[in-house]
């Protein structure tokens, strides 16, 4: 990558810093976020978008380079870290300033207010101790010409949804033919019922009933009480899901970057996502590289919840060298998914 490039890139990250740090200056003495200066991270992002585009763009495809992505904060992540050479934390940002700009909902838009302090403080201490690079890859792929617009996801976000369910054929029929938690845990796909998450808190062991009853429970923690029917809530719950890791697709397709998953609610729906879409999509531009993105992402995870399991002391750096070493970046991803159970012996290999 050219050097002027890379230097001008490193120069938007530290502007990025210096405005974050505005922000938490500001909310510090005026005790709450005031809607018109947290503008200023979405203006700042539009004003840079053609250079960060370009640089995306110029990253070598021999390079591996990675995202980390649908979750609200970054914390640090060794498998994450020792997988190939460019890395990035997916900013939700400007996507949830969007969303307090949106909404009506008092009860979420404070909830998501909270969410934002924490998120700036957090977004500060990354750009400041880690060598992540912190870009808002779905909002900025919103500016790519072969994204899909809001409209086109949303109806594969519905196609998707209805898929999950055996006797229904259309958005019309699911609503007006179920209403309530056991017409939901009637109808669903059963062999869904054991792999489907609701949330990073749901407990498969339970019956699906109950997982219902505890998410929309969970739902009005986060949002104003409604009368809103059960099939409802799950239809905007799960749509809401298809529709970010859809983003994130094609936040991967288009600058050839592997996501790699922290929640494992995101990593199912996408995996969901990719096994069911391409029967229900007409943009062939995207999904050529299902399976490659299937297989490296699902092998990172993988690679990442092992190293997690293992009791070890030893450094990011140390670690570092002994992938580059022992060429474990290359085994671990000419690997395909039925071969994942190999995935222990390259830990192995990486720890001892």
């Amino acid at each position: 990558m050219p050097d002027l490039l890379s230097q001008s890139f490193l120069k938007i990250q530290n502007e990025y810093l210096e405005v974050l740090k505005q922000l938490s200056t500001t909310i510090q003495i005026n005790g709450d976020i005031d809607e018109l200066s947290i503008d200023k991270v979405n203006l700042f992002w539009h004003k840079n978008y053609k250079l960060i585009s370009l640089y995306l763009n110029n990253i070598p495809k021999k390079k591996r380079a990675f995202f980390y992505t649908g979750a609200t904060n970054y914390i640090q992540d060794d498998g994450f870290l020792l997988a190939g050479k460019y890395h990035f934390f997916d900013d939700p940002l400007p996507e949830y300033i969007d969303m307090v700009h949106k909404t009506s909902d008092r009860t979420f838009k404070r909830n998501m207010a909270d969410v934002i302090v924490r998120l700036i403080d957090n977004n500060i201490s990354t750009l400041t101790n880690s060598s992540v690079i912190v870009l808002p890859l779905r909002y900025l792929m919103n500016n790519e010409e072969y994204s899909l617009s809001d409209q086109q996801e949303r109806e594969v976000a519905q196609r998707l949804f209805i898929s999950m369910f055996r006797n229904v054929e259309n958005i019309e029929e699911y609503f007006s033919t179920i209403k309530n938690v056991n017409d939901i845990a009637y109808e669903i796909d059963p062999t869904l019922v054991k792999t489907l998450l609701l949330s990073d808190y749901d407990d498969i062991s339970l019956p699906i009933e109950t997982r219902l009853q505890n998410h929309f429970s969970f739902m009005e923690d986060v949002y104003e009480a409604s009368d809103d029917e059960d099939s409802k809530k799950l239809f905007n719950s799960i749509c809401g899901y298809f529709i970010q890791v859809l983003k994130i697709f094609q936040v991967s397709i288009m600058w050839n970057l592997t996501p790699f998953f922290p929640s494992s609610t995101s990593f199912n729906y996408f995996m969901l996502l990719l096994t069911r879409w391409q029967p229900y999509s007409d943009q062939s531009e995207l999904t050529e590289g299902m399976n490659s993105t299937l297989t490296k992402s699902f092998l990172l995870n993988r690679f990442s919840s092992e190293l997690a399991a293992r009791d070890y002391d030893t450094d990011i750096q140390e670690l570092e060298l002994r992938m580059n070493e022992k060429s474990l970046n290359q085994k671990l991803f000419k690997l395909d998914i039925k071969q994942s159970e190999k995935v222990t012996a390259i830990v192995d290999s990486l720890l001892n």
